[in-house]
């Protein structure tokens, strides 16, 4: 049978996700400075662009801080030379942040009337493309630590059922741990579809 939500009293219910308290990355853009208000969706990165760049990221120790490689996968930059130029210029800025800084990923506050000034060697289509990215990667960020959390949840109530032996929930919240797992790495193009972010997994008693 089905793992009923409700229906249980003496059974601890596997913790749901929160949604972030965010806005939505085209609301966040349209209120930047004039500079960047004529973005248009074809500067956007692509679903595929998007895939590469997350598949890329979660190859890495520190999967939430982009890299010179991230921006040369996330096609912002031309050539790996490039690539390296713009990091640093973005690191020196503070928009980026390496992953041993001990700072957040992502600081866009920084992104403002003042940016292109400072990125004056970009053409106008990378300067967006870069804003764009920057903006989409934040979001996946919002969601990952999500999920992180989301994680610890599940983790902290097993460990407690395991501490405790009571064996017969073990089975139902390993397998929430596996889909929060699941959904952790799944590809952006992959989620809200049949088997993706949107469906749940079956807990069985």
């Amino acid at each position: 049978m089905l793992f009923n939500r409700k229906s249980s009293a003496t059974s601890r219910d596997p913790p749901s996700s929160p949604k972030p308290k965010t806005k939505s990355k085209l609301s966040r853009l349209t209120s930047l400075p004039y500079h960047f208000q004529s973005l248009s969706v074809s500067f956007s990165m692509t679903p595929t662009e998007l895939d590469a760049l997350f598949a890329s990221q979660t190859q890495l120790s520190t999967p939430l801080y982009l890299t010179a490689h991230s921006l040369l996968t996330a096609g912002v930059a031309e050539n790996p030379v490039h690539a390296r130029k713009l990091y640093a210029s973005l690191l020196s800025i503070g928009v980026v942040n390496a992953a041993d800084s001990g700072k957040a990923p992502l600081n866009l506050e920084l992104v403002d009337r003042r940016f292109p000034h400072k990125l004056t060697y970009l053409t106008t289509f990378r300067l967006k493309r870069l804003v764009h990215m920057l903006f989409a990667w934040e979001s996946e960020i919002g969601r990952w630590h999500t999920l992180e959390g989301e994680e610890r949840e599940v983790e902290k109530v097993l460990e407690g059922l395991r501490n405790g032996g009571n064996m017969g929930l073990i089975g139902e919240y390993e397998v929430a741990l596996e889909g929060v797992r699941r959904r952790k790495v799944l590809l952006p193009s992959l989620r809200g579809v049949a088997g993706g972010e949107e469906t749940l997994p079956a807990y069985t008693a």
